[in-house]
């Protein structure tokens, strides 16, 4: 995994390896004014006036990665689930705010294509991670998706 993610080794074998995170995301939305349009704002309930939303989520994931090598080409596929718990804090126009927990899953996907030779390497990867946060009648669905591209020299 370290020539996929880092690049700091050569892999010049392909392989694989199970795999574990712990993960702490906070988020936060907020606006002055409820942030559901008036138009739609019925459909949601108890909570269409929500005007701040605070969760921190903290989960523990499990997945498998591997790594198919061939020569200094590389392609990487790793995914990951688990479950986790949800603190909430949440506050709806006019109102005290409300906090509640609750449990949640997380899943991530990543993948890396590159080349790793003995000196240069060049690396394109994505990486997926995908939380739902809820308040009461609100579901919120947070992706964060991270694309980057390396190239580099050992010396």
């Amino acid at each position: 995994a370290a020539a996929a993610f880092s690049q700091s080794a050569q892999q010049t074998s392909s392989g694989g390896s199970w795999l574990a995170r712990l993960s702490i995301d906070n988020s936060l939305v907020k606006d002055q004014e409820p942030f559901i349009p008036a138009q739609v704002r019925s459909l949601y309930g108890a909570d269409q006036d929500l005007v701040e939303a605070l969760f921190l989520s903290t989960t523990l994931q499990g997945g498998y990665g591997h790594t198919f090598v061939w020569k200094n080409l590389f392609l990487s596929l790793m995914a990951m689930a688990g479950p986790g718990i949800q603190q909430r804090r949440y506050t709806l126009q006019n109102q005290p705010e409300k906090s509640s927990s609750a449990n949640i899953s997380k899943w991530s996907l990543w993948g890396a294509l590159g080349y790793n030779g003995e000196d240069f390497f060049a690396t394109i990867s994505l990486l997926q991670d995908q939380t739902k946060f809820q308040t009461e009648t609100v579901s919120l669905n947070s992706t964060l998706t991270w694309f980057q591209g390396v190239l580099g020299y050992r010396f």
